[in-house]
This record gives structure tokens, sequence and C-alpha cells, in this order.
């Protein structure tokens, strides 16, 4: 299986980025840029007031770029049947040969990405960007890739055929973002916000990694472990189970 992976992610590699692979690079390294140097200039004044413990513009990468990674995994995995289509004539390869290739793919980009943006950022900011505690920060990165890849299985199966619920998704990310605490502290804004905000994994996932990351990144009561979790373990056990039931019928699509 896993040469079949292997050949799958440089194909992917080159449909990711085009004929213009240069151009391709580059906008995975812009892409967040653009976001934090606008969230930047937002912010310049009150900064120094909400965010005292971690520079701002380091607060916004270890945010943007993880949840960038979620959100196009989601994406290419949700929309990766239609995508790959005459691949499926080939027997040895299955839809989550695609899935899986895709998924590493977009973690070894947006980790690759994570590295150069904190690197030079903290450079010119004179900031140890190394992190507090380098395997936790790491292992919850892979569990973001999981979490994602387990988030767009169960979309790709549930709703394969169903683009105006795929439309809606795209919206449901877009609500995600915005309440996933990339843009702003999330202690800075009510406790009974945060309780509510606190349905969301991704969020508690994201705090995490930069708790991990920042050794005096404020601990917020609210996040947890266990909550993203279970919901990884509860989306991965549904989608690979419905994905195995519905192999056939998705591979001749």
């Amino acid at each position: 299986m896993w040469h079949i992976i292997n050949a799958l992610i440089l194909r992917e590699l080159k449909t990711r980025f085009g004929k213009n692979e240069t151009l391709g690079y580059i906008w995975v390294i812009f892409e967040p840029m653009m976001h934090i140097l606008f969230m930047l200039i937002i912010f310049t004044m009150i900064r120094d007031k909400v965010l005292p413990q971690v520079p701002f513009s380091l607060f916004l990468i270890s945010g943007m770029v993880p949840f960038f990674m979620f959100r196009n995994i989601v994406n290419f995995i949700m929309n990766g049947i239609d995508a790959n289509r005459s691949l499926f004539t080939y027997k040895p390869v299955r839809p989550i040969h695609v899935f899986l290739a895709r998924a590493l793919l977009e973690g070894i980009i947006y980790f690759i990405a994570f590295c150069i943006l904190i690197i030079i950022t903290g450079y010119f900011l004179d900031y140890n960007v190394k992190p507090n505690n380098l395997i936790y920060s790491l292992l919850i990165f892979i569990w973001t890739v999981i979490f994602a890849f387990s988030l767009g299985l169960l979309f790709a199966v549930l709703f394969h055929g169903k683009d105006i619920i795929k439309n809606v998704i795209n919206y449901l990310l877009a609500i995600m973002y915005f309440s996933s605490a990339i843009i702003f502290p999330l202690w800075i804004i009510p406790n009974q916000l945060i309780d509510f905000l606190a349905y969301n994994p991704i969020l508690h996932i994201i705090e995490l990694f930069k708790e991990n990351y920042f050794e005096t990144y404020p601990v917020v009561a609210q996040i947890n472990i266990e909550y993203p979790l279970l919901c990884t373990l509860v989306l991965l056990f549904f989608s690979l189970g419905i994905y195995y039931k519905r192999r056939v019928e998705l591979g001749t699509a």
C-alpha cells in the first residue's frame, strides 16, 4: 500500500502546485503571511495590552498555519473522489490511498511552512522560537492532520455528490476559523463565550499546541485534551467504518 501512497504523494505534489511550482511554494508561505500582516496592522495599538506573553506575530503564526493545514486537508479530501475519478480505473488505487497521500502531503508542506515562518519571524524579533515542549508540539501538529483527515473522510463518504452541502461545509469551516481563537487571544473574551466556543474541537487542539509551544502561554480552564481526543477517535471510527461499507461504490463513482 505504501508504494501506492508514495507515488500518489508525488502526483499530488505536482497537482497541488501545478506547472509553476515556485509560485505554489511561495503561496503556501504567502497566504498566512498576508493574514498575519493584516492582523498585525489592526492589533498593533492594543497587542501589548492583550498579549504580553507571546509576540503577536508568533501567536498568529502558531494558530493560522495549523488551521490552514486543517482546512485544506478537509477540503481536498471532501472533494477528492470527484477530483481523482480517473485514478480509480486502476485497480490498485483506492480512494483511501488518495486521501492518505493528500493528508500526508499537506501535513509536510505546512510543517515546513510553519518552521520557515516562525524561525524568520523569531530572528527579526530576537525571540527564542525553540518549542517549550518539542515532542508534545510535534504530536499535536500530527494530531491536527489526523483530525482533519477524519473529518474530511467523513464528509467525503457522507456527502459525495451533494455539492450544496459541501458549500455549506465551506461556510462552517469559515465559522470554525473565527471561533478557534486564531486572530484573538482566548483569555480576553468572557467565560460564558469561551464555554460556547469550547464545543469546537479544533479550538482545543490549536490552544494545546500553543500551550506546549510557548512556555509563558496562558492556560484557559475550559481547554482540555479529553474532548478533542474523544471527537477525533469517534470521527476516525465512523469515517473509516462508513468508508469501508461504501468503498466499492466510491471507488467506481
